[in-house]
């Protein structure tokens, strides 16, 4: 399978792309409002509430993708505007969860999965302002999809 992927889409959109060309596709998010918008856009996606930048939540989005798994597209984050003065450590230790030990938790659980069923991809995403260190604010990046051939 392969899905063209435009520049400037949304989570939503990425989703359906795998969707429509005929992935089971696991979505996830800490918004159920989101997740059940997500469904009626694409009614197939199987979703997980949770917060996967917690073992618990990493375990239970793994777990519904049950004995196969081709791909993990890692696409959460939190997205604070701040300058870095203003930064407080409680707010820099919670985009550092979010934003990077959400991924590390996701794909440490996948990747035996992927081994076990002969290979996968992991796919890490974020945005330009992400990739730009700058002194008017903390990096940022976009809600977490699992995508499944």
């Amino acid at each position: 399978m392969r899905a063209e992927v435009p520049q400037g889409v949304t989570y939503g959109d990425v989703t359906g792309l795998f969707a429509d060309a005929g992935a089971r596709v696991i979505a996830t998010d800490i918004d159920e409002a989101r997740l059940a918008a997500l469904c009626e856009q694409h009614p197939t996606v199987v979703t997980v509430a949770g917060d996967v930048a917690t073992p618990e939540g990493a375990d239970a989005l793994i777990a519904a993708a049950g004995n196969r798994l081709d791909v993990l597209c890692n696409n959460a984050a939190l997205i604070e505007a701040t300058v870095l003065e203003e930064t407080d450590e409680a707010l820099w230790d919670e985009v550092i969860r979010v934003n990077l030990t959400g991924p590390f938790l996701l794909s440490k659980r996948a990747l035996p999965l992927m081994l076990e069923g002969g290979g996968g991809a992991i796919v890490n995403t974020g945005s330009p302002p992400r990739f730009v260190a700058t002194a008017a604010g903390l990096p940022t990046q976009p809600g977490s999809t699992v995508c499944l051939g």
